[in-house]
């Protein structure tokens, strides 16, 4: 299956989903795909889970890229990339452990791609508006505001596949908040191999269900099906 997500105005174009096969030319295997047609009512200006702001790019981010928890087909968080959890009786530690899930490049997914993109949406030059929604995790504040090193977040991985997360004060909601798109692990040789051109059909590395594979500014998104990712179509 694609996903064909199309830049247009008014909110019943916005609203418009349609699942449908590939039409027009092109031979007859690239007609046989399923394709999923997602109206969208604004431009998509980045795929970045720690730059974008908007609800329309967190849908599409969230179709390429999974965090510890995902959305579940109740709107409920269910685990994605974590197997488990535990947490501490004060309830202030988190340690999650992760599954044996992996990159579209077929690099495994680590606790350190968690650590990188946490301390990543703290540190100012990246400009994230959504920074202080995580600043329940301890020493984010300080972090962001440069009064601590990004060394001080409370983010640890353990080991590959146990990531401790240290919040100022407990939260429940936590899991949910793990789904949210801030939270998503990223591929830190794919950002620092192309800075900002990292989220390029031509060099995006993902973990989720579908991988960019065409994008016009202001027109039109495409992506297709991630074999290796999470929940895979």
């Amino acid at each position: 299956m694609k996903l064909n997500a199309l830049m247009t105005t008014g909110l019943a174009a916005a609203l418009a989903l349609t699942l449908a096969a590939c039409g027009g030319g092109g031979d007859s295997a690239a007609s046989d795909v399923p394709t999923l047609r997602r109206g969208i009512s604004a431009k998509v200006d980045t795929l970045d889970p720690n730059k974008s702001s908007a609800q329309w790019e967190n849908i599409i981010i969230g179709d390429m890229i999974i965090g510890l928890t995902t959305d579940g087909p109740d709107g409920r968080p269910v685990l994605g990339m974590a197997d488990s959890y535990e947490v501490s009786e004060d309830g202030l530690v988190w340690t999650f452990t992760l599954g044996d899930h992996v990159w579209s490049d077929g690099t495994p997914v680590t606790a350190g791609d968690f650590v990188y993109s946490l301390r990543r949406i703290q540190n100012p030059e990246t400009a994230s508006q959504y920074a202080s929604l995580l600043w329940l995790i301890k020493n984010a504040q300080k972090v962001s505001s440069q009064e601590l090193p990004p060394e001080e977040l409370g983010v640890k991985a353990i080991d590959d596949k146990m990531l401790e997360i240290t919040l100022e004060y407990p939260a429940p909601y936590l899991l949910g908040l793990l789904s949210h798109y801030t939270t998503y692990p990223l591929p830190s040789w794919a950002i620092e191999a192309h800075g900002d051109a990292w989220i390029q059909p031509e060099n995006i590395v993902v973990n989720g269900p579908y991988k960019l594979v065409y994008w016009r500014t202001g027109d039109q998104l495409v992506a297709d099906k991630n074999p290796t990712g999470f929940g895979a179509p």
